[in-house]
């Protein structure tokens, strides 16, 4: 048997609460497209640095386990690209004296 996808998961989820995606937009602040569009699978309806908190959010208001759906989503789909080291800021030398 294959593994559930995301997009059964949080529709199943959803559906045993009883809840509308209206619902769900009311209550998250989640765009209703993008609620109907994650339920079908659609993860390129917005940026995948989005996509990711959104799988989160959603899954966590659902009680589902959040971390364990970006987990299967960066195994299937990729990890992000690891942050960027910033240096921080030189620190200023003496002021001259005038």
């Amino acid at each position: 048997m294959s593994e559930e996808t995301i997009a059964t998961k949080l529709r199943q989820a959803r559906e045993q609460q009883g809840k509308t995606h209206e619902q769900i937009h009311r209550q998250t602040g989640l765009s209703l497209n993008v609620l109907q569009a994650v339920e079908s699978g659609n993860f390129k309806v917005v940026e995948p640095i989005y996509i990711r908190m959104i799988l989160k959010a959603y899954a966590d208001h659902l009680g589902l386990d959040g971390a364990a759906i970006l987990k299967q989503y960066n195994d299937q789909f990729g990890a992000p690209p690891p942050l960027l080291e910033v240096p921080p800021p030189p620190t200023p030398g003496p002021h001259p004296q005038v």
